[in-house]
């Protein structure tokens, strides 16, 4: 049988240009997030320490903010020993220290705790947590500031070990572990933040991304589908209320190469907490999210 392609006399004279065939007119094209306050960092509990919280509701589907990357390095989930990459990632780390330190360690404290850094005093953290500085990587949407109290900060970082002496074994192990809970998958039209798929999990090397702000967002598992009868009301929502996509990818074309753009599963209120599905089965940490918090934990899909 002859192939079809082949009785087409494709010639450059006949006026058909399929790369104009193939690009969408502006008007189909989504919008940028809004240049208006996005988000503000809280405290979540001492043992997940910071979230994301909305600063403004957002309706289902809205894209809430794009943010470059804070540091970037070389990750393989299956191999995240590989001492190549543990030294990639440690020197990226420190690079990122070494022009960005406060807001670094003001944001990811355990981090900084596990190579030397004790967390500061409040009165020293807190303008850093208010300042413009933790939304300096941000591209579209605004950082609305910190609703952190002395209280929850002081609960936290008491319980933070501080490592006086670290060695290097032991600063590679401390990103390692970083970049295994933190990092996304920088590849070419990477997405997630739904079930099954996973923040940075690929079968070779890849480069992977930390983001300042984006990093912060909480796994929360996604729940059963709910049963309920017609003549009921339908529940609230429950589960994760966002997803990302790395990089221009379908109609966002206004995404930035290895900028995460955070999206709106749901509506989403002033105030709520942004979270996502990790994708993992094996989380590696137990989960306090409210799916899996009683009694709404028998409704939790990867139980």
């Amino acid at each position: 049988m002859a192939n079809i392609r082949s009785r087409v006399n494709f010639k450059s004279d006949d006026g058909f240009d399929a790369s104009k065939q193939s690009k969408l007119p502006d008007k189909f094209l989504r919008n940028a997030p809004k240049d208006e306050p996005a988000v503000r960092i809280g405290f979540v509990s001492a043992a997940v320490g910071y979230g994301l919280f909305a600063a403004r509701p957002f309706k289902q589907d809205e894209f809430i903010f794009t943010e470059a990357p804070i540091l970037s390095s070389l990750f393989h989930e299956a191999n995240s020993d590989d001492p190549s990459l543990t030294k990639c990632q440690l020197a990226a780390y420190r690079n990122a220290l070494e022009t960005h330190g406060n807001e670094l360690t003001a944001a990811y404290p355990v981090l900084a705790a596990s190579h030397g850094f004790p967390p500061p005093a409040f009165d020293e953290v807190e303008p850093v947590l208010n300042s413009d500085a933790l939304g300096k990587f941000l591209a579209h949407g605004r950082f609305a500031g910190s609703t952190i109290t002395r209280e929850e900060y002081e609960t936290f970082t008491s319980k933070i070990r501080v490592n006086p002496s670290p060695s290097d074994q032991d600063c590679r192990l401390a990103v390692r572990n970083f970049f295994r809970h933190y990092a996304f998958d920088a590849r070419k039209n990477s997405a997630g933040g739904v079930p099954g798929g996973a923040k940075a999990v690929a079968t070779q090397a890849h480069g992977a991304c930390i983001y300042l702000l984006g990093s912060l967002v909480n796994h929360c598992c996604t729940p059963r589908a709910p049963r309920f009868s017609r003549t009921e009301e339908a529940p609230p929502p429950v589960g994760p209320n966002c997803c990302w996509r790395i990089g221009p990818q379908g109609l966002a074309k206004f995404i930035e190469k290895k900028h995460i753009c955070v999206q709106a599963r749901r509506d989403i209120e002033e105030g709520e907490q942004l979270t996502w599905d990790y994708g993992k089965r094996d989380l590696g940490f137990v989960c306090e999210c409210s799916t899996c918090r009683p009694p709404a934990g028998s409704r939790c899909s990867v139980m």
